[in-house]
C-alpha cells in the first residue's frame, strides 16, 4: 500500500484530492516510474514518511487534508520536541532585534518552527543557530532547489521538511499550505514587530483556526500592526514570558 501512497502523491505533486482520487479509484502504478521515483530521492539524498508509519508526524493528522507523504532531510528527531514554537516578524529595526535577543534568551529550551521566508525571518533563524536551538524549515516547494531565505543548514541539528516532490516548484497556494503545516506543528505563534499589511496575518489566521495561543510583543511603535492585534485579543508577551 505504501508503494502506491508514495506514486500517486508524487505524481500528483503533492495534491491531496488528486493523490486520493487516483488511490481510491485503485488507478494502476507504473513501477517502472515508481523505481524512478525512489532512485531520484536516493541521488538527491531525500527522506520520506507515509500517512501509513508509525513515525508520521501526529500532528498532522487533524488536518483536513493530511499530506500523505511527507519529504525531509536533516534530523527528524526535532519532530518529536514538546516545544515547538514559530517566532516571526518583519520590521526589521534596533527595537525588533532587542525583542527576539529577549525572546530566545527566555527560552532556551524550544524548537523553532519556521518558513525560513527572505528577511528578518533569516535574522531569527540565526540568533536561533547562536543558542544553539534545533530548527525545522517547513518548505512551500520541493527539495531538489529548496526556496530558502537563509540556507546555511546544518543537518544535524536542523530539519528540512516539505509535502511536495523534489521537482514541485513555489505558487501562491503552496505558500498558504505551507503556513497551515507550521500551525499543526507549533504549539503556539510569537511576534515579535508586524507591518499593518503583513503577510505573517496569514500564518497568524492557521494559528487561530487550530485555537493555537498568539503571543505578540507591545510597542509604542505607531507604523507596526501589534497594538491592534493586542486589542483582538493576542497575549501580551512583552518583559512577561509565561512560557517554557
Amino acid at each position: 500500500m505504501k508503494d502506491i501512497i508514495v506514486y500517486f502523491w508524487i505524481k500528483n505533486k503533492g495534491d491531496f484530492t488528486l493523490a486520493y482520487n487516483d488511490i481510491n479509484k485503485r488507478n494502476a502504478i507504473d513501477y517502472g516510474v515508481y523505481l524512478f521515483y525512489l532512485n531520484k530521492m536516493k541521488e538527491l539524498d531525500i527522506k520520506f514518511i507515509t500517512i501509513l508509519d508509525d513515525e508520521y508526524p501526529k500532528e498532522l493528522l487533524n488536518s483536513n487534508k493530511p499530506p500523505l507523504v511527507i519529504f525531509y532531510k536533516g534530523n527528524y528527531e526535532l519532530l518529536h520536541s514538546a516545544n515547538k514554537h514559530t517566532l516571526n516578524g518583519d520590521i526589521e529595526d534596533a527595537e525588533a532585534v532587542h525583542l527576539m535577543n529577549d525572546f530566545f534568551e527566555n527560552h532556551p529550551k524550544i524548537t523553532l518552527v519556521t518558513s525560513n521566508f527572505p528577511g528578518f525571518e533569516s535574522q531569527i533563524i540565526n540568533k536561533a543557530r547562536e543558542q544553539n536551538i534545533g530548527i525545522i524549515h517547513v518548505l512551500a516547494n520541493g527539495l531538489e532547489s529548496p526556496y530558502l531565505g537563509n540556507n546555511q543548514i546544518n543537518f544535524d541539528k536542523e530539519l528540512l521538511l516539505t509535502k511536495y516532490p523534489w521537482y514541485v516548484h513555489v505558487k501562491h497556494s503552496r505558500f498558504y499550505e505551507r503556513n497551515e503545516m507550521i500551525a499543526h506543528f507549533s504549539k503556539q505563534l510569537s511576534l515579535l514587530k508586524l507591518k499593518p499589511s503583513s503577510k505573517i496575518l496569514n500564518q497568524l489566521h492557521y494559528f487561530l483556526e487550530l485555537g493555537k495561543e498568539i503571543f505578540v510583543f507591545e510597542t509604542k511603535d505607531k507604523n507596526a500592526a501589534n497594538q491592534g492585534l493586542l486589542d483582538e485579543g493576542a497575549s501580551n508577551l512583552t518583559n512577561t514570558f509565561k512560557y517554557n
